[in-house]
Order: C-alpha cells, then sequence, then structure tokens
C-alpha cells in the first residue's frame, strides 16, 4: 500500500514523527503512548503503529509477547 506524505494528514505526520522520537530515545513505543500524547482511540494508534511499520519497515519489531 503506497501511502506518499501528501496524502496524509498533518496529525498521521505528527503521530508517525512520535513513534520514531520514542523508538530511538526510549527504544520502545506502544499504543498507551499515543494514546496519552494525542489522544486518540485505540484502533487510531493501532492504526498509526502499523502505517509506521509499512512507511519504514525494519526501524521496528513487534514483540507480541510484551503485551
Amino acid at each position: 500500500m503506497d501511502r506518499p506524505a501528501e496524502k496524509r494528514r498533518w496529525g498521521h505526520d505528527q503521530r508517525l514523527e512520535f513513534i520514531e522520537f520514542c523508538l530511538f530515545w526510549d527504544g520502545g513505543v506502544n499504543r498507551g503512548n499515543i494514546i496519552e500524547r494525542f489522544g486518540v482511540s485505540v484502533p487510531q494508534a493501532s492504526n498509526d503503529l502499523s502505517l509506521y511499520r509499512e512507511l519504514f519497515p525494519g526501524n521496528a519489531t513487534y514483540d507480541a509477547t510484551l503485551k
């Protein structure tokens, strides 16, 4: 799925930037971090994480055991 930057909304870009920041400085990020920071719903936070993994494969790995 191709999602160029011009088709994304400003809010998406802000959340993607936050995910990148958390990964770099904290070594991880979860839905709760996004929900707390931006006040979005659980499904939106999940979509943001999926979008990040789609746009930047290899930058983050998903560990289901850390739920």
